[in-house]
């Protein structure tokens, strides 16, 4: 179960996929925040690329990007993403709490690191993003009609 801004939020299991199972994640902070995934055992020239990536504003926690290596699409990867974003998120706000069942890469922040914000839904979604939003959950923002086209 994830708690998003005091709400318990359904939550499918994300290692479903056997795929999946053996992804390694990574988080960091240039620009905005970005959380991606990587395959190990990868072999040829994109080897050392992530296979998935969720890229989500520093300050609004607006989502900028989604993306998954084509041999990974519809395998639940963009999913697994958010819940690796979301645990990151949980964990900033209380480095004491262990990451449980979560593997990782990237190591908890220590005390007085500033809280890593949680990525929530834009209101600029394509429609396979606006499906996306809606199986993951969370807070959904209505679409953005005037002043924004839908991307």
């Amino acid at each position: 179960m994830i708690v998003d801004k005091g709400k318990d939020l359904p939550q499918k299991e994300p290692y479903a996929n056997p795929s999946l199972s053996k992804l390694q994640f990574s988080f960091s902070q240039t620009g905005g925040n970005r959380m991606e995934a990587h395959y190990p055992g990868r072999t040829g020239p994109d080897a050392d690329k992530p296979v998935g990536l969720l890229e989500w504003d520093k300050k609004s926690g607006e989502i900028m990007k989604v993306g998954t290596h084509p041999d990974f699409a519809r395998t639940g990867l963009a999913t697994v993403l958010m819940s690796q974003a979301r645990a990151h998120s949980a964990a900033s706000q209380d480095p004491n709490k262990p990451m449980k069942g979560q593997r990782s890469l990237f190591r908890l922040p220590a005390r007085g690191v500033k809280p890593v914000v949680a990525p929530e839904h834009s209101t600029v979604r394509t429609a396979a993003g606006d499906k996306w939003a809606h199986a993951v959950g969370g807070h959904i923002p209505p679409l953005a009609t005037a002043g924004r086209r839908q991307r």
